[in-house]
């Protein structure tokens, strides 16, 4: 099973989820459609920006996606900083003690930190980050729409209908938004659709809802489909140019 490496700093946050092996980035690229972005350079190499190798760099989104359903180990590093300010807590701690009694682990009371309790840490801080996105990542991959980051289009995503490496994308995903809360920006709408018409791609527009309690939802609704918590729109500039 791929391995993602995550960093962990000293003031609380992580690092983006990062794959060091050539066999887990095929295996994730092959079996599970995750892509992520080479971000290894050399130094000195004059090419570096078109040549880029290992480690392979995951989004939030992607490393929910693998975590959540058993897909991937998550290994939580402590950093050099953060390690050696642990040592030195440790070391404060156990001095005086050491030298009037021992004490048994049993004594403390506390189990030790197993990879689940690791896995749950991570998700739990990084959950406000992809409240919005990952709902909307999850219901893209759920209709075969392979996802890439669309900065270079000034989107969210770019859909692919499979491999990047076989097609042309063809959507541009916005920033997904609050269906009931959040306004449209009927500008940028209109400029992002017009980019898509010149370059032969739809806007993929996208609202997440939130999910109805036990008592707001209808008992026949509930057994016979699941709630969809996320409203997709495609919209695409016609009759112009």
């Amino acid at each position: 099973m791929p391995t993602l490496q995550v960093i962990h700093y000293l003031h609380g946050g992580y690092s983006l989820p990062q794959v060091f092996s050539v066999e887990d980035a095929a295996e994730l690229r092959e079996k599970h459609g995750i892509y992520g972005i080479l971000s290894g350079t050399l130094p000195l190499n004059a090419q570096q920006n078109s040549f880029l190798y290992l480690p392979l760099t995951l989004s939030l989104e992607e490393a929910f996606f693998l975590v959540k359903n058993g897909h991937a180990n998550l290994s939580v590093v402590e950093s050099a900083t953060n390690a050696a300010v642990i040592a030195l807590k440790n070391q404060d701690l156990q001095s005086p003690v050491e030298g009037n009694y021992v004490l048994t682990p049993d004594q403390f009371g506390v189990r030790p930190e197993t990879p689940k309790d690791t896995a749950l840490r991570w998700l739990l801080h990084n959950a406000g980050q992809v409240q919005l996105s990952y709902p909307l990542y999850e219901k893209l991959r759920s209709v075969g729409i392979t996802v890439l980051p669309g900065a270079r289009f000034g989107c969210k995503y770019v859909g692919y209908p499979g491999d990047p490496l076989r097609y042309h994308s063809q959507h541009l995903v916005t920033e997904p938004l609050r269906y009931t809360d959040d306004t449209v920006n009927l500008l940028q709408l209109v400029n992002l659709t017009r980019l898509g018409t010149i370059v032969k791609k739809s806007v993929i527009v996208s609202g997440v809802l939130e999910a109805p309690t036990k008592l707001e939802q209808p008992h026949k609704q509930k057994q016979k489909q699941k709630f969809d918590t996320v409203k997709v729109f495609t919209i695409e500039w016609c009759g112009f140019g």
